[in-house]
């Protein structure tokens, strides 16, 4: 278990790359602004992951791919517009997922595709305004 705040800069994948056992991470309330590839790429046995109230506005493409264990991932109260359509695509496992209070202005189809598992989507207080059918 880690529980961070306050952090600005932080060289996640050399920190985490060694604590391939970790199973919850707590990162909330600091100045994050991206979450790039490699951040979590060694983390196959996390389950939870929090990153509210940060600033991320922007996560790459295949950020969360290797969390195929992750069953609850919290983003809420970031900077997020936009979602890359295969974002979330690995997370077979993923019972939660809180988005609220970004700033996310489209849903598009496909973006919670592999979703199976899920049980729970937040998605209030966005900025919302077309969700593509299909």
């Amino acid at each position: 278990f880690i529980d961070y705040e306050n952090i600005s800069f932080f060289s996640f994948a050399s920190f985490f790359g060694n604590v391939t056992k970790l199973h919850r991470i707590e990162m909330n309330q600091n100045e994050i602004e991206i979450i790039k590839n490699e951040y979590f790429a060694y983390l196959t046995n996390l389950k939870f992951l929090y990153l509210e109230e940060n600033r991320i506005k922007f996560i790459e493409a295949n950020a969360f791919d290797s969390l195929r264990s992750l069953i609850l991932l919290y983003l809420h109260k970031n900077k997020l517009n936009l979602l890359n359509i295969s974002l979330f695509q690995n997370l077979n496992n993923l019972l939660e997922l809180n988005l609220n209070e970004n700033r996310i202005q489209s849903i598009r189809h496909g973006h919670f595709r592999n979703l199976t598992a899920l049980n729970f989507l937040y998605l209030a207080n966005n900025q919302i305004s077309s969700i593509e059918s299909g």
